[in-house]
Formats: C-alpha cells, sequence, structure tokens
C-alpha cells in the first residue's frame, strides 16, 4: 500500500522497531522481578539497575515515537532508537548471563558467599 510518498517497503523498518519494542517490554517485565530478589548493595546489583533504567528509557523513547503518526516519523531516529534498545537489553541479558555462568565476581556477600558446604 502507499500513503503519500511512502510504501510499504519503505516502512519495514517500523514493524522491526515495533518487534524490538516488544522484545524490550517482555524482557523488562522479569528485570523487575529478578531485582527484587538481589541482594542488597554490591557491584552487580549496582550495575544490573543501571543497565535496566537505561533500558527502560530507551523503551520509553522508542515507544514515543512509534506513538506518531507516520508523517511525523523520522526513519533514521527510529532505526538509531531500535538499535541502541536491542543493544541495552543484550548488555543487560549478558550482565545476568555471566552472573549466572558464575564468571562474574559478586562482592554483595549475598547468595553464594558462604563457606558452609
Amino acid at each position: 500500500e502507499k500513503q503519500g510518498d511512502k510504501t510499504w517497503i519503505d516502512c519495514t523498518y517500523l514493524k522491526d522497531a515495533n518487534e524490538a519494542l516488544y522484545e524490550c517490554r517482555y524482557a523488562l517485565q522479569y528485570t523487575y522481578v529478578y531485582a527484587f530478589y538481589l541482594p542488597q548493595g554490591g557491584n552487580f546489583r549496582t550495575h544490573f539497575e543501571m543497565n535496566q533504567t537505561e533500558l527502560e528509557q530507551q523503551t520509553e523513547q522508542l515507544s514515543e515515537m512509534l506513538e506518531k503518526d507516520v508523517s511525523e516519523i523520522h526513519r533514521a531516529e527510529v532505526v538509531h532508537c531500535f538499535t541502541m534498545a536491542k543493544t541495552r537489553l543484550t548488555n543487560l541479558l549478558e550482565l545476568v548471563a555471566v552472573r549466572g555462568s558464575g564468571s562474574a565476581t559478586d562482592t554483595s556477600g549475598g547468595a553464594g558467599s558462604s563457606s558452609d558446604p
């Protein structure tokens, strides 16, 4: 279909942006639960919350862009925003994966720091 001077092919980036928005929101819903059970203090919690906040902000920015009328949307801005959102999501998931694999040093004194067998 054609709307103004844009064809469907010209607007496929909007589909990609919506998929990225969905992925970010889907992941964020679980990060709140994960963060709730993290031990207070410590470097990991600080890094996790910082990455979570950055993902939240990027997700909201993307959402605001996609709420605009198609004629007001600038392709380059949307592509940059959803690329950044996906990058922030990857960073957050990698942070959790590294901790889960035991490769990260946890100085929080939380679970797993006991010397009991």
